[in-house]
C-alpha cells in the first residue's frame, strides 16, 4: 500500500497574490481519489489556505516536509509554477507560512524518510529549457522519480482528469512514467509532460524510468551514490 499526500491551491489573496486557478483542486484530489480508487492510503489533502509552503521545505532549513509531504510515498501538488534563470523551481502558494513560494533548493526528500515520487501539476515544473539536473539534483536523497511539466500546462475543464486517470493507473501498478505521460499529454492544450528518474548509473536510471511500478520493488539511492539523471517527455 502506497502512503499519498496532494497539496493544491486554487486561490491566492494578498500577499500571495497570482492569478485566480479554477482545477487545481480537481487535478490533486482526483489524483488521490485514483489512488484511493486502488487501494492506497490517504495521508493528507490541504488546499487553497491550508496548503503550506513549510510542508515542502527540509526540516534542516526550518521547514516541516517530515511531518507531510516527506512521510508519504507519493506527493502531488497542483498550483503555479515557475522555473527561473538560477534553475530554481518556485510552486506557489495561497497562504503565507512561512512564505508564498517552495523553492527546490530547499528541498531533501527521500533522505531516511520516505518520499518516493514527487508530482508537481505546475508550469515549467521539469523546465526544459533550464538545467534541470541543477533544478532538482540536491530533491533526490533517496527520492525516486520526478513528474512533472515543461513549459506552460492548462487550468482547463478539458484536462481537468489527468490527476485522476494517472493515479488510477499509478495505483493499478502501471509502469508510472508511461501512466504520467499518457494521461497528461494534451495535442489540443499543448500540454508538455515529463518524468525524470535518477541511477547510480546511465543504464540503472534508464531502468527505473523506464519500468517502475509503486510495487517494483527498486531500492532507495543516497544522493552521494547517484550518477545519472534520466528523463523522458512528450510533445
Amino acid at each position: 500500500m502506497t502512503d499519498v499526500g496532494v497539496e493544491w491551491i486554487n486561490d491566492f489573496p494578498s500577499p500571495c497574490s497570482q492569478n485566480t486557478l479554477s482545477y487545481c483542486d480537481d487535478t490533486s484530489v482526483g489524483f488521490l481519489n485514483g489512488m484511493t480508487s486502488r487501494g492506497h492510503r490517504a495521508v493528507f489533502n490541504w488546499g487553497n489556505s491550508n496548503a503550506w509552503e513549510r510542508d515542502f521545505r527540509d526540516v534542516s532549513l526550518g521547514g516541516d516536509d517530515h511531518t507531510w509531504v516527506d512521510n508519504v510515498d507519493f506527493a502531488h501538488f497542483s498550483s503555479h509554477g515557475s522555473t527561473g534563470t538560477d534553475n530554481v523551481f518556485s510552486g506557489f502558494f495561497g497562504s503565507r507560512l512561512d512564505s508564498c513560494t517552495w523553492r527546490s533548493n530547499q528541498t531533501r526528500y527521500g533522505e531516511n524518510w520516505n518520499l518516493e515520487y514527487l508530482c508537481i501539476d505546475a508550469c515549467n515544473s521539469l523546465e526544459l529549457t533550464r538545467n534541470i539536473i541543477a533544478t532538482w539534483q540536491s530533491t533526490f536523497q533517496r527520492l525516486h522519480q520526478i513528474f512533472a511539466f515543461t513549459d506552460l500546462v492548462s487550468d482547463s475543464w478539458w484536462t481537468a482528469g489527468r490527476g485522476y486517470n494517472f493515479g488510477r493507473r499509478a495505483g493499478n501498478n502501471e509502469v508510472l512514467s508511461a501512466a504520467w505521460l499518457d494521461e497528461s499529454y494534451s495535442w489540443w492544450l499543448d500540454d508538455n509532460p515529463v518524468a525524470m528518474a535518477a541511477g547510480r548509473t546511465q543504464s540503472d536510471a534508464i531502468n527505473r524510468l523506464n519500468n517502475e511500478r509503486v510495487f517494483s520493488g527498486f531500492d532507495d539511492i543516497p544522493n552521494n551514490q547517484i550518477t545519472w539523471f534520466q528523463w523522458k517527455w512528450r510533445s
